[in-house]
């Protein structure tokens, strides 16, 4: 549901000469709509047909989404971080290892933009591809520091995707129906 304004900004800002990659940028954005799903074998299919695209077509920040998007471990996630070096993705290369690190276990660094969510500082995450890992970790956060009205706008955030993961090709926090149990047994007691 996030993947249309992005996509249409893609191909808007494409020059002409470049539109010969566009179908492995296209693809590469498919398994983050699979991953949100939880539809994890047809967003491995579409990460292998975008690296097949990018090898066919010589687009080289392809891997960099591929590579995250198969990362299962913190090892995994710091290879796939080094991608980011040099790669001029700023938006990604500010906050998403240490982010992806917390979410695996190895919590401590400072996640930069995204540290508010991780920290449980009730804000509303912009509405993007990162929104439900954002308001899952803020609900994990709240439910920790024992805020109830924080869980609660969690809660409520996260109940229209019910049926979804929180994940999104970059970070799996797993299904959301589990949090939302989590916070229905913390908010109702």
């Amino acid at each position: 549901r996030c993947l249309e304004p992005a996509l249409e900004q893609v191909r808007s800002v494409l020059p002409a000469t470049v539109n010969p990659q566009l179908p492995g940028l296209v693809q590469v954005s498919r398994p983050q709509t699979r991953c949100a799903l939880g539809d994890f074998g047809a967003a491995a299919a579409h990460a292998d047909e975008a690296d097949r695209l990018a090898a066919r077509h010589e687009i080289p920040l392809v891997a960099v989404f591929t590579t995250w998007f198969r990362a299962e471990s913190a090892d995994d996630y710091r290879a796939a971080g080094s991608m980011l070096d040099g790669a001029g993705m700023p938006g990604l290369t500010d906050g998403l290892l240490p982010l992806a690190l917390h979410t695996a276990g190895e919590p401590g660094q400072n996640c930069g933009p995204y540290e508010p969510w991780v920290r449980g500082i009730p804000v509303s995450p912009p509405r993007d591809p990162m929104a439900e890992v954002l308001w899952c970790l803020a609900a994990r956060a709240a439910v920790e520091r024992g805020d109830r009205a924080a869980a609660a706008k969690a809660r409520a955030a996260l109940r229209p995707a019910a049926g979804e993961y929180a994940a999104n090709g970059l970070v799996n926090m797993g299904p959301i129906r589990d949090v939302l149990a989590g916070l229905d047994r913390y908010i109702d007691v």
